[in-house]
């Protein structure tokens, strides 16, 4: 039986491979982890520490091409993933509005043509 969250044909948004900083809080703790991938209703986060299937905690992007247009917003953890020396963590989304996943999708784009330009060269 296939995973439909990993079957691309069944995602409501593209994701792309980026690799940038995202903040990460709740009541206990804080942190940065580093998105391996991103969309614009989920990320995948590379982070130190453990997290918990069903925990909530909010996320704060910074984007450099929307600079008014930081994100900060409510994610649930759906997937963690052990590996040597940190864990892979999926996030869903939880309280993105509109506008919000618009600011997202439009980063993803930015920094597609930028990689699809240094590709060319």
């Amino acid at each position: 039986m296939k995973n439909e969250e990993h079957n691309p044909e069944r995602r409501r948004f593209p994701r792309e491979r980026i690799y940038y900083l995202i903040k990460y809080k709740d009541a206990e703790r804080k942190g940065l982890g580093t998105s391996i991938n991103l969309s614009a209703s989920g990320v995948l986060l590379r982070s130190r520490e453990p997290f918990k299937l069903g925990e909530r905690l909010r996320l704060e992007i910074n984007f450099i091409n929307h600079p008014s247009r930081d994100i900060s917003l409510e994610a649930e953890v759906v997937r963690v993933e052990k590996k040597k020396a940190y864990y892979n963590v999926a996030f869903e989304f939880k309280t993105i509005d509109h506008l919000d996943q618009k600011t997202i999708s439009e980063f993803i784009s930015f920094l597609a043509k930028i990689l699809a330009n240094k590709a060319k060269k």
